[in-house]
């Protein structure tokens, strides 16, 4: 029997230069997120701050001053009454929006529906 030889290490590889040109993204970190660093010097510059508006930013037609759908003449008559489920939805709580307008599209859908029919 033979006795066991080592494996022989293989040679390191020589580090490879830092690609330039078009191949230069390839030195860039690979990580989407931001180092400590990067997010240290984005506080120091106050990034991520909430911006508050300015009075001349304000929506130039608050809601109270658009008419109310159900009053728009476009709106056929027979769909009035059930829209205008809608005219108050701005007052209410956002958890109602959802359940609102789903309500409305399920009537006017069944108002589709009747007409289809009676033709």
């Amino acid at each position: 029997m033979r006795p066991h030889e080592p494996t022989p290490t293989p040679p390191t590889p020589e580090p490879k230069p830092p690609a330039t040109g078009a191949d230069a993204w390839k030195n860039q970190p690979t990580s989407c997120w931001p180092t400590a660093e990067q997010m240290e010097q984005e506080r120091e510059r106050g990034a991520g701050k909430p911006v508050l508006a300015r009075e001349d930013d304000a929506d130039p037609a608050p809601d109270d001053a658009r008419p109310a759908i159900s009053q728009d003449p476009e709106v056929p008559e027979r769909f009035r009454q059930t829209i205008a489920r809608l005219d108050d939805v701005a007052g209410r709580p956002v958890a109602e929006h959802a359940a609102a307008y789903d309500a409305v599209h399920q009537d006017l859908r069944q108002s589709l529906d009747d007409v289809d029919q009676s033709r």
